[in-house]
């Protein structure tokens, strides 16, 4: 498997979450209000090592970066509706635990971080990073 492989194994299992109206496998140029709430997968981060003879692990940090523009009169009432969001996100990673077959394994870590709002007398936008390891074992040297 490569890191484009993981990206689109991690993007096709998020698009199994029926809050999210979008899953992009990288960042967008642009993400119109109708695709919102949406996501997109980022790699920060992979690390390999060898585990046996002939083998090694590649550890790859993925993030699904989360957001979404609420046109609500109250940005509390945005914060509930994200939170329903990110706790679908949340519970698909925990549910597949190898992206379909993919990989050794994934969501054994989960760390969701989210960002300050922002706020205007219309619209409340709001982001969110829920960050995983995602670990596969490679044949070779």
């Amino acid at each position: 498997m490569s890191r484009q492989n993981v990206r689109q194994a991690f993007a096709q299992s998020l698009r199994s979450v029926a809050a999210l109206k979008t899953v992009f496998d990288a960042e967008p140029k642009i993400v119109q209000g109708q695709d919102m709430p949406a996501a997109y997968v980022a790699i920060t981060r992979s690390e390999e090592k060898r585990i046996a003879n002939q083998q090694r692990m590649i550890t790859y940090t993925v993030e699904a970066r989360v957001g979404a523009a609420y046109p609500t009169p109250k940005s509390e009432d945005a914060q509930t509706q994200f939170d329903a969001v990110l706790d679908a996100v949340v519970a698909q990673i925990r549910t597949d635990k190898t992206l379909g077959g993919k990989v050794l394994r994934s969501g054994e870590r989960i760390r969701v971080e989210v960002a300050e709002p922002a706020v205007d007398q219309q619209t409340t936008a709001l982001f969110a990073v829920v960050e995983t390891d995602v670990d596969e074992l490679i044949n070779g040297a």
